[in-house]
């Protein structure tokens, strides 16, 4: 467990998409228009960091728990 998620990179795609106002502002919105799945939350993660969070690089997001992302999303 890192900080309640799965492991580092569940966290660190949480915060850096919660942290960044544009982003959470777009994720508030969509969550009106659809609830959030793991698909639809990896698909929208890799169109916004096509090659990675600044920490966490694009080859290290298969060890992303996609499910824990959605609920977090769906929570916001």
């Amino acid at each position: 467990m890192y900080n309640g998620f799965t492991n580092y990179e569940t966290w660190n795609i949480t915060l850096w998409c919660s942290n960044d106002e544009i982003i959470y502002n777009m994720i508030v919105v969509n969550q009106n228009i659809h609830k959030y799945t793991a698909d639809k939350t990896a698909e929208l993660v890799f169109l916004l960091f096509p090659e990675g969070t600044p920490d966490v690089p694009i080859h290290d997001f298969i060890k992303v728990n996609w499910d824990e992302i959605a609920i977090a999303f769906n929570d916001i």
